[in-house]
């Protein structure tokens, strides 16, 4: 079964991803309806699979992966099987380092608490 990877073609982080499933030689069709099934934007389905309510978020088997980081990691342990890790780990990672830093430290702590 071919993953698909929820979001919009235009998305640079999609975009990124497609090239990154490209260099692998893996042709990674995208767009907002997996399986024929169309998700609104920022849904209940949409927020389920993807927390802050982003993209991308890559479908694999009964896999649901989300943020940019963690699904180029599992689309290299797909290809190379003796690379070990765990996908939701990764996506956690990244959403701390890209959302959760951004929203909350950035833009809130720092102004209530900062100088």
């Amino acid at each position: 079964m071919t993953p698909y990877l929820f979001g919009p073609a235009f998305s640079t982080l999609v975009r990124s991803v497609r090239l990154h499933a490209l260099e692998q030689g893996l042709e990674l069709p995208c767009g907002l309806a997996p399986a024929g099934q169309a998700i609104a934007w920022r849904s209940e389905v949409h927020l389920a699979l993807h927390p802050f309510g982003q993209v991308p978020v890559l479908f694999d088997g009964e896999l649901r992966i989300f943020e940019t980081l963690a699904i180029c990691r599992h689309l290299d342990r797909r290809l190379s099987p003796e690379r070990d890790g765990n996908p939701e780990q990764d996506a956690w990672s990244s959403a701390l380092l890209t959302t959760v830093d951004s929203r909350l430290v950035r833009h809130y702590l720092l102004r209530v608490a900062g100088p």
